[in-house]
């Protein structure tokens, strides 16, 4: 499916931003962060602005949906070749570590799987082997995911640890394995909730039903 010479809606992925990052072409998510759009190539991602989405004659919805698909399938083709790191005390689980993604090229926009309700439900034990009522969500760096148990304070406490460690140290690994874009593309330092198919922010008590 073509929409152009240069993109095909195959290679389509969303992802999450900050609002002031100011992308050409970006829809409301929750707090003041921002989904928007990029296609995928073989070593590298293109943003999609308004004139190539212009291009594609379908909805932003429809878009979306195609976006979230894509990114669904790359998520449980790749999961199992990278090792989870695990706090069982605390009950917090950093399913795809940055160093492994980065030295093995995969797919590095891993907090977009906040937006995919399958995972959350009947999926989610097959990528972090938890099936818990709820979660707790940090999603600091566009490639580090924490996910915890919210029906455990300690979970949360841990998360807040690690965002807080993030700050101080992780940009500088980042950067030491070579990739800037992803240490450059911080994200939001506050903590959520995803329960009954939806992201609650612990912040503003907004909500974006997936």
């Amino acid at each position: 499916m073509f929409f152009n010479k240069k993109i095909n809606l195959e290679s389509v992925l969303v992802c999450i931003g900050k609002k002031e990052e100011n992308e050409t072409f970006t829809i409301p998510f929750i707090d003041n962060l921002i989904l928007y759009f990029v296609s995928e190539k073989k070593a590298s991602f293109d943003i999609i602005s308004k004139q190539d989405f212009k291009k594609m004659n379908i909805s932003i919805k429809e878009l979306l949906a195609i976006a979230k698909k894509n990114v669904k399938e790359r998520i449980f083709r790749t999961y199992k070749e990278i090792p989870i790191r695990r706090n069982e005390k605390n009950q917090v689980i950093i399913p795809f570590d940055a160093e492994q993604i980065i030295n093995m090229g995969k797919y590095n926009f891993w907090t977009s799987i906040v937006l995919i309700d399958d995972f959350w439900n009947k999926d989610s034990s097959m990528c972090i082997e938890k099936n818990w009522n709820k979660y707790y969500i940090g999603i600091p760096y566009r490639t580090f995911l924490l996910i915890g148990n919210a029906d455990n304070n300690k979970s949360k406490n841990e998360i807040n640890n690690l965002i807080e460690n993030y700050i101080k140290e992780d940009k500088n690994e980042l950067l030491g394995f070579g990739d800037y874009e992803a240490a450059k593309r911080d994200i939001t330092n506050n903590t959520y909730i995803i329960e009954n198919g939806k992201i609650i922010s612990n912040n503003s008590k907004e909500e974006y039903f997936l």
